[in-house]
């Protein structure tokens, strides 16, 4: 029985295809660790702040006039219409962002698999899921999700005999979605109107296709962002509009422009460095591509990097909307390279995911539980009926405290950017490294109104400090 089982087993061990092989332990891995990190992983800044608005809107809060956010509101409707249903708690953050992160992944598999094959498509996913081992609730995850299936729908339009179809209105509402998800999506729409002007460039349009290709796709956008438009700015009112506007014109990022494009070029060489050798490496045969694929790539590469450098401050986030384009030009380019090339720029992404892999490791490792320690200080020193302000909503959100003003975090209030004048009229503070961002004046009014109880050092990034109004300070002791 043994040797018949082993007879049966061998031909087709030595069927199954290296690459899926190696694509599925990845896979497993990397999922793995994510179910670990639903159960014991702390809550983020940015994922504190979304899941507290959405939290007051489904209590009937309106955003924009009771809490204010600079992003766009499906991300927090969505939330809010999901945490009306489930009750909130960090595990049930966490899941809902490993629901959208396997959503994107998935969505990984499928665009590779339809661009190059099934083989590819599997370590193009599983790449990715090594990329993302951390699990945050964020717009950018389905952002990019949005933005992929709209580089997928203008792929299919380039497939047909006529551009000018209705894959090109598709992609466009796809895009406006994404954007309505997050604003820095409009880097979606971009690289298509660019190639666009590349193939009529090329002479493989007309001119005529070329403005009925970008009305078509434009008017995707239109058709879903008036609309939403006209009732956000029914419902809030015209001033929440100016105050984003306000709030993005005012933000001033922490370091010089010089330092913030050199920690951009540190991440983009240290996470995608490798991938974008590889395509470099094969560009000769990337443009050779009759079909235009690797230059649609190309391009949506070339203006989601434009956009993250001249963004105000490099955040990690964003480069989120370009891993998933980079990964995929990557596998493509292997594609094409010969069998020797091929071989060694495997070795070299073998190497990447384990770096990426250990790297992780270490960080969650080294990751301290200190967040709780704080909450359970919170909740046995501060009542829950105080005045109480926290640059950080994670305290907020999971002490359940409600802010006696329409600011979630370090953003701006509905009335001005970055004024904190109100602080002082507060009994109890909770401030982290983020209170660099504070006034002078707001500062030594701390300084002469509050003493401080208590400092916990190496919370998450930061510290965290709690401060108690003098005055209480006397009738607590």
């Amino acid at each position: 029985m043994n040797l018949n089982l082993k007879s049966w087993l061998r031909p087709k061990i030595k069927s199954l295809n290296i690459l899926i092989l190696i694509a599925i332990i990845i896979l497993t891995f990397a999922t793995g660790f994510k179910v670990m990190s639903m159960f014991n992983s702390p809550l983020g800044f940015d994922e504190a702040g979304i899941v507290y608005i959405a939290k007051e809107i489904s209590q009937g809060k309106a955003l924009y006039l009771d809490y204010f956010d600079h992003k766009p509101p499906l991300m927090h409707y969505l939330l809010a219409l999901i945490y009306s249903i489930i009750p909130i708690s960090t595990f049930a953050i966490k899941l809902l962002a490993f629901i959208f992160d396997t959503a994107l992944l998935g969505t990984i598999f499928l665009v590779s698999k339809k661009l190059i094959d099934k083989n590819y498509a599997f370590l193009a996913s599983a790449l990715y899921g090594v990329y993302n081992l951390s699990l945050s609730l964020n717009t950018e995850i389905i952002m990019t999700i949005l933005g992929l299936w709209a580089f997928f729908f203008y792929i299919k339009a380039l497939e047909s005999d006529k551009i000018d179809n209705f894959n090109l209105f598709t992609s466009g509402i796809f895009i406006a979605i994404a954007i309505w998800f997050k604003q820095s999506a409009l880097f979606f729409y971009i690289p298509i109107v660019a190639h666009l002007f590349y193939l009529k460039y090329k002479q493989k349009i007309q001119k005529s296709q070329l403005i009925n290709s970008i009305l078509l796709l434009t008017l995707g956008v239109l058709i879903i962002s008036i609309p939403l438009l006209s009732f956000f700015l029914f419902k809030a009112g015209t001033e929440f509009f100016y105050a984003i506007i306000k709030f993005n014109l005012q933000f001033k990022a922490s370091s010089s422009r010089i330092l913030q494009i050199g920690k951009g070029i540190g991440i983009l060489l240290s996470s995608l460095g490798i991938i974008y050798a590889i395509s470099l490496v094969n560009i000769k045969e990337l443009l050779k591509d009759k079909k235009e694929i690797a230059s649609v790539l190309i391009s949506f590469n070339l203006f989601i990097l434009i956009f993250i450098f001249i963004g105000q401050e490099i955040f990690y986030q964003h480069f989120f909307q370009l891993i998933p384009f980079a990964i995929i030009i990557g596998f493509i380019s292997l594609k094409m390279a010969d069998k020797k090339l091929r071989n060694f720029m495997f070795l070299a992404i073998l190497i990447v995911v384990l770096t990426l892999a250990f790297t992780a490791l270490e960080i969650k490792a080294r990751e301290s539980n200190g967040q709780q320690q704080v909450l359970d200080y919170l909740l046995e020193t501060i009542p829950w009926e105080a005045k109480f302000f926290s640059d950080n909503p994670v305290y907020t959100l999971l002490g359940n405290y409600h802010l006696s003003q329409p600011l979630v975090h370090v953003a701006p209030s509905f009335a001005s950017v970055f004024n904190y004048s109100f602080i002082c009229n507060q009994d109890y503070l909770v401030l982290t490294h983020r209170q660099k961002y504070l006034s002078q004046d707001v500062k030594q009014c701390i300084k002469s109104n509050f003493t401080l109880l208590k400092r916990f050092e190496n919370v998450g990034e930061s510290f965290v400090e709690i401060y108690i109004k003098n005055g209480n300070a006397k009738r607590q002791s």
